[in-house]
C-alpha cells in the first residue's frame, strides 16, 4: 500500500471531483460568456444589415424618383421644343403677312403720290 505520508498529501477521489467540477463550472462560465457575446455581436451585425438595407431601398426609390423625374422634364423640353417651333412658325408667318401689307401700303402710297402729282399738274 501507499505510505501515510503519500496518501496523507494525495487528494481524494473526492477532492478531485470536486476539482473537475469547479473546471467544468469554470469552463461552462466561460462558453456562456462568449455564446453571450456572440450574440451581442450577431444583435449587431443584424442591425447594422437592416440599416444597409434601408438605406440601399432609399437609394433604389431615389434613383427610381429620379428616373421619373428626368422623363417627366424629357416630356416637358419636348412640349417645350414642339411649341417652341410652332410659335416659330406662327412668327415667321406673322412677318410674311406683315411684308406683304407694307408692300401693299408702300404701293397705295405710291399711288396716292402719283394721284397727287398728276392732280396738282
Amino acid at each position: 500500500m501507499w505510505p501515510l505520508d503519500v496518501m496523507a498529501t494525495a487528494p481524494s477521489s473526492l477532492e478531485l471531483l470536486a476539482q473537475a467540477q469547479r473546471a467544468v463550472r469554470d469552463e461552462v462560465g466561460s462558453l456562456l460568456a462568449a455564446v453571450a457575446a456572440l450574440s451581442e455581436e450577431k444583435a449587431a451585425l443584424q442591425l447594422a444589415l437592416d440599416a444597409a438595407a434601408d438605406r440601399q431601398r432609399r437609394a433604389e426609390s431615389d434613383r427610381d424618383g429620379a428616373r421619373a423625374t428626368g422623363q417627366a422634364l424629357q416630356a416637358r423640353v419636348a412640349s417645350a421644343t414642339e411649341e417652341a417651333a410652332s410659335l416659330r412658325s406662327k412668327l415667321s408667318q406673322r412677318e410674311g403677312a406683315l411684308s406683304v401689307l407694307r408692300s401693299e401700303a408702300a404701293l397705295e402710297r405710291e399711288e396716292r403720290q402719283r394721284a397727287e402729282a398728276e392732280r396738282e399738274e
